[in-house]
């Protein structure tokens, strides 16, 4: 498994997804390594395993050395829709720092004005990878139909769904609020970023009494973002987390009311999946495939509207949660994406080796190239 340089230093979801599948694959019988510098030999393999579309130039070379060694590649798109939302979500997301910043003139319509010169046309250029891929894997329906129409030139994409696992049993809330004296919070869950839009939620609920938490821990990236959403002054108290442990992040879903994530894109939204298993409330976004998943027992709010977005998210607070709801988030375990994958793998190896009848190696044998791996 390839994915970019830093997926260890600066993780994210795709970090996530390549280590969980990494492990049940390992768990199943198949010699996974995983390989981040890029320095290993395709050859050595019966198949490379790349990560991650939309930062195509961490996979790029991966695949150029694949295909010029003959050694078949698959790929984890994690295909945004970026033409959908792209500069809306820079839009929203400016004028919001300036509103809370106070620099009255910054609106939504003067920022979508600027960048009407400035209009986002094209996709990061993965066309190469998605070319020459045996098969792209989707997370779900609305991220299958987004890589036909953007790579309507792939041999296969076929949808794989992700997995959701909870980090440690929760109690009733106890532990979180004895630490922190809040509960019945909306909670999220998630580095604080323009894309992630905890602005906006910010913006719904600046008169609401409701607390709100954030755990969002590890480097900041968006610094401009984060200093903004930190200053913001909201009649309810808003609590900013930084890393916590699995004991803790576990009695914050039980002590929260509802977890809500107006992101502008998930796919679907491993926090989102993680607090459904939970049984903590669901709200997510209209885009993104989270609705494959957990379908009407969760609540779907429009990102750029801060208006749905305290609509949904209060509807939500004082709802029962469905008793659907961490029963369909149960049944995407990493076994069981493991499991899919591993059908399409040696679907892909009959295709390309049916004449050396090639099977798959499998002899246990996970070797991980960086300590972090187990972190």
């Amino acid at each position: 498994m390839q994915i970019r340089e830093d997926a260890f230093s600066q993780p994210g979801g795709d970090t996530f997804v390549m280590k969980s599948l990494s492990r049940e694959l390992a768990a199943l019988g198949v010699h996974v390594d995983i390989d981040v510098e890029g320095n290993a030999d395709p050859r050595k393999y019966d198949l490379v395993h790349l990560h991650n579309m939309v930062v195509p130039t961490g996979i790029q070379k991966q695949a150029q050395k694949c295909v010029e060694f003959k050694v078949p590649y698959v790929v984890t798109a994690l295909q945004e829709d970026w033409y959908a939302f792209f500069n809306k979500m820079i839009a929203h997301g400016e004028s919001l720092i300036a509103y809370f910043n106070k620099v009255n003139e910054v609106t939504i319509d003067s920022v979508m004005e600027y960048l009407s010169g400035k209009h986002f046309d094209k996709l990061p250029d993965a066309h190469f990878v998605a070319r020459y891929a045996e098969a792209v894997f989707a997370s779900g329906i609305q991220e299958k139909l987004n890589i036909n129409e953007f790579y309507p030139f792939c041999k296969r994409v076929e949808i794989c769904h992700f997995g959701s696992s909870v980090g440690a049993i929760a109690d009733s809330g106890e532990l979180f609020y004895k630490e922190y004296g809040i509960k019945d919070f909306i909670f999220c869950v998630g580095r604080l970023e323009c894309k992630k839009n905890q602005l906006s939620l910010l913006k719904a609920f600046e008169d609401s009494s409701i607390p709100i938490v954030f755990a969002g821990g590890g480097k900041m990236v968006q610094e401009h973002y984060e200093n903004a959403a930190r200053k913001v002054q909201r009649k309810g108290k808003t609590l900013f987390l930084e890393r916590i442990s699995a004991e803790m992040l576990a009695s914050a879903y039980a002590a929260s009311r509802v977890h809500a994530m107006p992101s502008w894109w998930e796919l679907p939204g491993l926090v989102s999946l993680e607090a459904a298993l939970y049984g903590t409330q669901v709200v997510g976004v209209e885009g993104g495939t989270l609705s494959d998943y957990l379908g009407n027992s969760a609540f779907y709010c429009k990102p750029d509207s801060p208006e749905d977005i305290r609509k949904v998210v209060t509807e939500a607070y004082h709802a029962e949660v469905s008793p659907l709801l961490k029963t369909r988030a149960s049944m995407f375990t990493w076994k069981r994406s493991a499991e899919e994958h591993l059908n399409i793998y040696e679907t892909v190896l009959g295709r390309v080796h049916r004449q050396a009848e090639k099977p798959i190696s499998k002899n246990v044998r996970t070797i991980e190239s960086r300590s972090q791996l187990s972190s």
